[in-house]
C-alpha cells in the first residue's frame, strides 16, 4: 500500500511504496527538490500532516539544543583556558623569569630597553611538596629586535631559583645568560665552566 510523504523543505508531496520493515529508518529522495528524506517509524503515519508535524517538532527542539550545547562547550573551554593562562601569568616562577630577562644586559642589548613579552609563553611547571621545577620559552620583542629566551627554574625550600637561562643568537649559537665561574678542578672535555647557582 503506497504512503504519501511531504518534503519538509519544499512541501512537495510524493507517494512511496510501502516499506516492508516498519521498525527501521529508511532514506528516500524528494522528487521535487532532491533532498534526502529520512523516514523513521514515527514518520510512517497514515496522514501526511503527522509526518510534517513530527519533523517540525524535531527541528525546533534538536537544532537549538545542539547549537546551545556547542556554544556552552566553547564558552567553558574559553573560560578554562583563560583561567590557566591567568594563573600562569601571575605565578611566581613566571614573574621571576620575566624580571630576570627584563634586567639582563645581554637581552637588553639584543632587543632594546623597551621589552614586550608574548601573551602565550611556552611553559611547563611542576610543583609538589618537596619542591618543583619550571621551564619557560619567553618570546621577547623590543625596539631593536626580538629573541626567544629559555629559562629553567627549580624550587628548593619554598624558593624558586633560576638554574639555567639562555637564548640563541642570530647564528643559532646558544648563549647562556647566567654568570659563569672557573671550577677548582682541571678543565677537561666534560668540565670547563659551570654556572653560578
Amino acid at each position: 500500500m503506497p504512503m504519501t510523504v511531504i518534503c519538509p523543505i519544499c512541501e512537495h508531496q510524493q507517494k512511496i511504496e510501502a516499506i516492508a520493515d516498519q521498525s527501521r529508518v529508511t532514506q528516500v529522495s524528494c522528487t521535487g527538490c532532491h533532498a534526502n528524506l529520512v523516514l523513521s517509524p514515527s514518520h510512517r503515519a497514515t496522514t501526511p500532516c503527522a509526518s510534517r508535524a513530527h519533523w517540525a517538532t524535531e527541528a525546533i527542539v534538536n537544532v537549538p539544543l545542539s547549537i546551545g550545547l556547542r556554544v556552552l562547550l566553547c564558552i567553558l573551554t574559553g573560560l578554562g583556558s583563560y583561567g590557566v593562562w591567568q594563573g600562569l601569568r601571575i605565578s611566581e616562577p613566571y614573574e621571576l623569569s620575566k624580571a630576570f630577562v627584563r634586567h639582563n644586559p645581554q637581552i637588553e642589548q639584543l632587543v632594546g630597553a623597551e621589552m614586550e613579552f608574548d601573551w602565550f609563553p611556552k611553559s611547563h611547571i611542576q610543583v609538589d611538596e618537596q619542591g618543583g621545577s619550571g621551564e619557560f620559552h619567553l618570546m621577547v620583542s623590543g625596539t631593536t629586535g626580538s629573541a626567544v629566551v629559555h629559562v629553567r627554574l627549580d624550587r628548593r625550600q619554598q624558593q624558586w631559583q633560576i638554574v639555567e637561562a639562555g637564548y640563541a643568537d642570530p647564528t643559532g649559537t646558544y648563549k647562556s645568560l647566567l654568570p659563569t665561574r672557573a671550577t677548582s678542578r682541571p678543565e677537561g672535555p666534560h668540565n670547563q665552566l659551570q654556572p653560578v647557582l
